[in-house]
């Protein structure tokens, strides 16, 4: 295949920047679970996209924050790492608001970061269909451009799709020339049973207090497929626990005679049925896991510390 072009794109930013819309996106399916809160990555993300010029394999990573240790050290050490193996990087920052900000301390350690690598790099100007007044875009492209000073800068939304083709159009020719890294019809690295307990996270967070999101975790107890190919009514048996740090956060997953675990359950077996293609049955458990975001034998055991 003369001219094509194969290799890793690591999309970096803060927690919240879009990184995870943006994959899924690109990728036309559900592949990175996303919420409104920040830090909802925890883990690194890989989506295959080919196309007949190339192949591109995309790196959602956890949002790059301070970070002491524990759950914290464990998302920002696999984002440093995935911008360590990058062919390219793709910076994505948010311009949602009419006020255009001077970048924080923590935008320029990135840049520091990405810089040093020496890697290929692209900025990302993500949310602009936040903005009250499009005209207000100019300023943010300028403050960005005189700051940093980009190799390209683009701007775009991820949630609406604008402007990402030509966001892909500039990661694709920085890619080094070569030949697929996956077979073509790969999408992703990730299990399905990994995926299954991401989805399962997501409707948790999505159903439980603002205070909630960085103590849950959810594994996987059984995943039966023996049924997956009857013919008849194809199904998948699955029973997940949903870990919490303390008796207080249990009772708000569980809910009042059971009503949020009930939720989080039907909202995800909506999701689950899509991406397994059948009829799921999903029985989830809630168990209190004390300072499982601190423990590293727990973190381990719940694949945060490999």
């Amino acid at each position: 295949m003369s001219d094509f072009v194969s290799g890793y794109c690591a999309i970096v930013g803060r927690p919240n920047a879009g990184k995870s819309t943006l994959l899924n996106r690109l990728m036309g399916l559900k592949l990175a679970i996303a919420t409104h809160k920040p830090q909802t990555t925890r883990d690194r993300i890989l989506g295959v996209l080919t196309r007949k010029e190339g192949q591109v394999v995309l790196v959602d990573t956890p949002g790059l924050h301070r970070a002491e240790g524990g759950i914290n050290r464990h998302m920002v050490r696999t984002a440093e790492q995935a911008l360590g193996d990058a062919d390219v990087v793709l910076w994505m920052v948010e311009v949602d608001t009419d006020e255009v900000r001077d970048p924080s301390p923590g935008q320029h350690k990135i840049h520091e970061t990405i810089t040093a690598s020496g890697k290929p790099w692209i900025l990302a100007l993500n949310k602009v269909d936040k903005l009250p007044d499009r005209s207000r875009l100019l300023p943010w492209i300028q403050k960005w451009q005189d700051t940093f000073d980009p190799p390209a800068l683009v701007p775009m939304s991820a949630q609406e799709g604008d402007n990402v083709e030509a966001l892909m159009t500039e990661v694709m020719s920085r890619l080094p020339e070569g030949p697929m890294l996956f077979d073509e019809d790969t999408i992703t690295d990730r299990s399905e049973r990994f995926l299954t307990a991401e989805i399962i996270r997501e409707k948790a967070i999505l159903e439980t207090k603002e205070e909630l999101p960085y103590s849950i975790a959810v594994t996987i107890d059984t995943f039966d497929e023996s049924e997956r190919e009857n013919p008849d009514d194809p199904v998948v048996s699955i029973q997940a626990t949903v870990h919490v740090e303390r008796d207080g956060q249990k009772r708000i997953v569980v809910g009042t005679r059971g009503k949020v675990i009930r939720k989080i359950g039907m909202r995800a077996r909506k999701d689950l049925r899509h991406m397994l293609g059948c009829r799921v049955y999903l029985e989830l458990f809630v168990r209190v896991t004390k300072k499982w975001t601190h423990l590293q034998h727990q973190l381990r055991e719940f694949g945060y510390d490999q």
